[in-house]
């Protein structure tokens, strides 16, 4: 709600949602991260999680909470339901024939019928394919397990800076010298050599705009 509201405000700044692949399901998710790109023209990223706090289980009703092979496996089929689910519209399903009434081709929106471990969706997504296509993939964590998870999904190159090291350099870098500014997705063909050579999908990078009014959003 929140990154709708600001996608309505902004134009520039790329809206990142965080959510877990444990506590919620892929196509509710999907769905959801579809609106948002929709709404935002195509700013959307999702930044998957698989939730560390042994808590959040008692939330969602939940006797115990999984262990992280298990969060890990589900978090990979998850990933690869939601990419199927946005891509069960073809780029051009939708019609919008005012004269026909016809909306969208409907032998151009495919069910997926994945069957796996963890979920069962027959699909298509009842929503049409977004601007992107889908979101900017991210994943935060830092464990064995995270870091291999990053390798096969991120479209994202993350690349630490030590702010302590910073101090002792000939230039130091300070937290309030960063002046971070917008995130933009751009198409990967205006990036060149930046897009990342493991992305699985270069079709979309992250490029960080120096001259942006607008602050880089990670929620």
């Amino acid at each position: 709600t929140l990154l709708s509201a600001l996608a309505a405000s902004t134009e520039r700044v790329g809206l990142i949602a965080t959510a877990s692949t444990t506590y919620n399901h892929p196509y509710t998710l999907a769905r959801a991260f579809a609106s948002l790109d929709h709404l935002s023209g195509g700013r959307a990223g999702w930044n998957i999680v698989t939730t560390a706090n042994a808590a959040a289980a008692a939330n969602f009703g939940y006797p115990n909470h999984p262990d992280p092979d298990h969060r890990y496996r589900r978090a990979d089929e998850f990933l690869q339901v939601a990419l199927q689910l946005w891509d069960s519209w073809e780029d051009d399903a939708v019609v919008a024939d005012p004269v026909s009434g016809i909306f969208a081709d409907a032998s151009k929106i495919h069910a997926i019928e994945h069957a796996g471990r963890h979920f069962r969706v027959k699909g298509p997504l009842n929503t049409p394919r977004s601007p992107q296509g889908r979101p900017v993939i991210f994943q935060a964590g830092d464990s064995d397990h995270g870091r291999e998870f990053a390798a096969r999904a991120d479209d994202v190159e993350r690349r630490p800076v030590d702010l302590d090291a910073s101090r002792d350099a000939e230039h130091p870098v300070g937290i309030d010298d960063l002046d971070l500014h917008a995130i933009a997705l751009e198409p990967a063909d205006a990036l060149g050599d930046q897009v990342p050579s493991h992305a699985r999908h270069p079709v979309h990078a992250l490029e960080v705009q120096h001259d942006g009014a607008d602050g880089a959003l990670l929620l």
